[in-house]
């Protein structure tokens, strides 16, 4: 009897997550039940096995087509991996030939500031011991071209560091692996999850 009334409490409680098969399953063993013919254990069995077998067959198939995405996902990863070295082999070629190109320039900058400064001081020298030829607006833009070779200067030396600056960060890229990139995403959440625990 208590038996007969767990399942008979059972319709209310257990088909809202039920499949309409087991629903109905359960459904016929009420009937059964209502009817007097009692309960087959037999039965259970066999839908426990049934149900086994159905459930082995399921996962057999999802082992299939999981196989077939990770086979693509590895042929993609090894793919998008290879073209990350090509694009970050070019923007390392690309950053050299920009530090190159810098150095060139800030050289020119160099030698025409000292080519001005030279020439200052001759105008100044010329000016002193003459007293005549030169007018001080000369002098003076000589001297502002002197301060204005100076300020690109400094922009390229700013120019050079930064781009100094990018060939670290490209070489750091180079030597990231994904066995490097997992540790420190597991790191980041293990510390992430301290700071909450």
């Amino acid at each position: 009897d208590a038996f007969r009334s767990s399942v008979a409490a059972a319709p209310a409680a257990g088909t809202a997550g039920a499949t309409p098969a087991q629903a109905a399953r359960l459904g016929r063993a009420m009937d059964k039940l209502d009817q007097g013919l009692g309960w087959a254990p037999e039965e259970d069995a066999d839908y426990s096995v049934r149900l086994v077998g159905h459930i082995q067959r399921d996962a057999a198939k999802l082992w299939r087509s999981c196989e077939v995405v990770m086979d693509y996902v590895m042929q993609a990863c090894a793919a998008a991996g290879e073209q990350t070295r090509v694009c970050i082999a070019k923007a390392a070629a690309d950053k050299v030939e920009v530090r190159r190109s810098l150095d060139e320039q800030i050289k020119k900058v160099e030698y025409a500031m000292s080519a001005a400064a030279v020439s200052l001081s001759r105008m100044t020298r010329w000016q002193d011991s003459f007293g005549k030829g030169f007018t001080p607006d000369k002098i003076e833009r000589a001297a502002s071209l002197v301060a204005e070779l100076k300020r690109s200067r400094r922009k390229l030396q700013e120019l050079i560091q930064r781009s100094l600056h990018a060939l670290q960060a490209i070489d750091a890229c180079k030597r990231v692996t994904p066995a490097a990139a997992a540790a420190h995403a597991a790191a980041t959440a293990a510390a992430g999850m301290a700071a909450q625990g």
